[in-house]
């Protein structure tokens, strides 16, 4: 039995994916860091401001112990570069990966509908389906405002495009689908649980009552 268990220990066995619930006491901070073109003025020397922040922010975390922290960028648009964290490790990666601009993002716009309009229909509980009327009793049209998507898409360097109906909404996101791509990279972390120690320590319990026994309770037959 002992030398069975001494080739399980040697063999490592291990647990994968161990959750582990620690509770301390702490503080959510969530910072917010400016990537516009404003952060790439040289009034901090010898960096940007950007880069001035950044060594600061890490200065920052460094002395966290126990506080979650997070990391907001925001320029054109806001969008979160990392979630409340303990882990600061990470958090310092994602903020080493921040540069100017890098909150600027594009929209393509796409108006649905038909030219010219197409009326509201509701539900009326006596005469059933009908449709919106003004107070002249025309029937109400909807109609896009295709300006202002336009202008919208221009701002940001993206595309309008117009859907008259399902053949050519599904072709619009097919030309997205198509557009370019930004590079993603991810990190996948495992977390190992070893017996190594258990099993040896089972061992060397089932040894010590081995030689209790036999030297107490026990007689040796030659």
């Amino acid at each position: 039995m002992v030398l069975i268990l001494l080739i399980v220990a040697l063999a490592r066995p291990q647990n994968v994916l161990v959750e582990r619930q620690v509770s301390s006491e702490g503080i959510d901070i969530l910072l917010a860091l400016d990537v516009s073109r404003s952060m790439a003025a040289e009034d901090f020397k010898p960096d940007n401001r950007l880069e001035v922040a950044k060594e600061t922010i890490k200065e920052f975390i460094q002395q966290r112990e126990s506080d979650r922290v997070g990391l907001v960028v925001f320029g054109g648009d806001a969008f979160t570069q990392c979630p409340l964290t303990l882990d600061y490790s990470i958090l310092l990666n994602l903020l080493d990966r921040v540069k100017l601009d890098m909150a600027g993002v594009r929209i393509y716009s796409i108006g649905i509908g038909k030219e010219g309009g197409a009326p509201i229909p509701y539900q009326d509980p006596q005469f059933g389906k009908v449709y919106f009327r003004d107070y002249s009793g025309r029937v109400v049209l909807t109609k896009i405002d295709e300006d202002t998507l336009k202008e919208v898409s221009d701002i940001t360097d993206g595309y309008y495009f117009r859907a008259t109906d399902s053949e050519s909404l599904k072709d619009i996101y097919t030309q997205i689908d198509q557009l370019e791509k930004t590079e993603i990279k991810t990190k996948r972390y495992r977390q190992y649980e070893d017996y190594f120690h258990t099993i040896v320590w089972f061992i060397f319990i089932l040894l010590i009552i081995e030689i209790l026994l036999g030297n107490i309770f026990l007689v040796r037959v030659p």
